[in-house]
């Protein structure tokens, strides 16, 4: 099992904060305003979880992989099964009025797993709005129900060992508990590769490093592979936005240098 300081796990709860704008706007669209007039899908916690057979109850496992760049990962999403019969219920124009009975239908799976395609698709539209880089998300994710003979043992064996936990919100009358599962170490790498964890990696290894090495990192092998963001400043000036609306191609801007003067070279800000 990885461990993950409380450092990552308030950057991980950032993280995945940024995409339940994507839940709410797919499940506003598809369902009828009527019935449920606001949709809420806040993260509860973040939180390394040793048992997720615990988490079966009368839910489904959807089941899918993505990658960003070189990084790859395994996640499952455990989502109640009366929301998946009142999901497909709403999408079909119906009022969601007892929609689940214990189990569901083939119509009501297909409804659904293309309810959370399109969830998917916006994840991945905001992902590359926030961070520049593609989510590959696989073409063929796998639903597990209850009634799925291998129902029991998935759950006891997903081989994962972190969990997000969302409070998904339905108008004042439903409310469901919906939990992301995947790897630690597949997070992390996650976040490092889009440059979300280098300032914690950094403070981990300060602490790590010898007390006479903390000092300027000298032992520089310690940090080789981290990534840094640079930026170079050569100067700042303040604008009426009246004049910065006359800015055209070619216009010349006089900042607060002089000639010959430093350039300001930061490091990750």
């Amino acid at each position: 099992m990885a461990n993950i300081t409380n450092s990552e796990i308030n950057i991980v709860t950032k993280f995945f904060e940024n995409f339940t704008a994507s839940v709410v706007r797919i499940l506003s669209e598809k369902f009828d305003t009527d019935v449920f007039d606001k949709i809420d899908f806040p993260v509860n916690s973040v939180s390394m979880v040793s048992d997720t057979g615990k988490l079966k109850g009368n839910n489904s496992l959807y089941k899918f992989n993505c990658a960003v760049e070189d990084a790859k990962g395994s996640f499952a999403v455990v989502i109640p099964e009366e929301f998946i019969a009142i999901a497909s219920e709403l999408i079909m124009g119906g009022k969601a009025e007892g929609a689940y009975e214990g189990t569901l239908s083939e119509l009501e799976v297909n409804a659904s797993v293309d309810l959370f395609a399109k969830i998917l698709d916006d994840i991945k539209f905001n992902f590359k709005s926030l961070y520049s880089k593609e989510l590959v998300i696989s073409q063929e994710p796998e639903i597990v129900l209850k009634k799925t003979p291998q129902y029991n043992e998935t759950f006891k064996n997903t081989g994962f060992d972190f969990a997000i936990s969302y409070n998904l919100k339905l108008g004042s009358e439903k409310d469901f508990e919906i939990t992301v599962l995947t790897n630690a170490a597949a997070i992390k790498q996650l976040l490092i590769n889009i440059d979300l964890l280098e300032e914690v990696m950094v403070q981990n290894i300060s602490k790590m490093l010898p007390p006479k090495e903390r000092d300027g990192f000298s032992d520089i092998n310690n940090i080789a592979d981290i990534k840094i963001n640079i930026a170079a400043e050569l100067g700042k000036i303040k604008l009426p936005i009246k004049q910065v609306l006359g800015l055209v191609s070619g216009s010349i801007i006089e900042l607060d240098t002089y000639d010959n003067a430093d350039i300001k070279v930061f490091a990750n800000g």
